[in-house]
């Protein structure tokens, strides 16, 4: 998997699952999707074993400091 568009929580949920199978997903593009903080901890929690993620663009996504705050600590 190399590419991904999310379209909102439930989709992004499944995007989630099919990272925790496939962790070398290189790009994932959720703007505009209102995933809030729970679709971030999902995607989160999914990606703390992605170490092929170059590109995530999540503008517009009713993520707050809490879910990039999941976010961030995934990806260090």
């Amino acid at each position: 998997m190399s590419s991904v568009v999310a379209g909102g929580a439930e989709c992004t949920a499944r995007i989630a699952r099919a990272l925790r199978r496939n962790p070398r997903l290189a790009h994932l593009h959720i703007e505009g999707n209102p995933i809030g903080d729970d679709g971030a901890h999902s995607l989160a929690m999914a990606l703390r074993n992605n170490s092929e993620l170059e590109t995530l663009i999540m503008h517009m996504t009713s993520v707050g400091d809490t879910g990039a705050e999941y976010i961030a600590e995934s990806l260090r």
